[in-house]
């Protein structure tokens, strides 16, 4: 972020509406990133602060140039730039959102004005994605326990569970946050519990 600030934690999504548009005037101008795990809630986060505050909204799963079991790479940057480019007049601030959202605007060497990252909680703030990004772990390990865990599933639903040799999303997205530390580097944190968010 190119102004200091404090770093935020809500779990309301009016009060954190509230907050963006308190600083809104710092930021003029720019992207404000909508980072988490792909179920976590960036889109309605997203979509809510855009209608909300009248900014533009990207979402990155739009420019996926085609279907694969991966990302970063598969993103179509041209289009994406020119989306970017093309802001309408008076919507100065774009909110873009995805999983390894950092990834992809460091490859357009773009630096968001303010980063948020959502976690899927339930009403006590119990984070459900916390195992898949303790950095105590190493990403390797956290792959293989996950593999484990659903051949445990598959076998006690009699179905054959036929490992994945090539890296998927779930791996990329796990190497990301060891990379990156969005979930603790980010301005603000939202707790998306849903209920609790409205």
């Amino acid at each position: 972020m190119n102004f200091n600030i404090e770093n935020k934690a809500f779990n309301n999504i009016k009060e954190l509406t509230k907050y963006i548009k308190s600083i809104m005037s710092v930021i003029q101008s720019g992207i404000i990133s909508v980072d988490g795990k792909d179920g976590s809630g960036k889109t309605y986060v997203s979509d809510y602060l855009s209608k909300t505050l009248h900014l533009l909204h990207l979402e990155l799963d739009k420019f996926i140039k085609e279907k694969k079991d991966q990302y970063v790479d598969f993103i179509d940057y041209e289009k994406l730039v020119l989306a970017i480019k093309e802001t309408p007049i008076g919507k100065d601030i774009i909110v873009i959102d995805g999983v390894c959202v950092l990834s992809v605007l460091q490859r357009l060497d773009i630096k968001p004005k303010c980063t948020i990252y959502v976690k899927r909680t339930n009403n006590t703030g119990y984070w459900y994605d916390e195992n898949y990004f303790n950095l105590d772990s190493t990403p390797e390990k956290i792959i293989k326990n996950d593999d484990e865990e659903t051949k445990k599933f598959l076998e006690l639903m009699n179905t054959e569970y036929i490992p994945n040799k090539n890296e998927t999303i779930f791996h990329e997205i796990i190497k990301y946050h060891f990379d990156y530390k969005p979930h603790i580097k980010s301005d603000i944190i939202f707790e998306n519990a849903f209920q609790n968010s409205l």
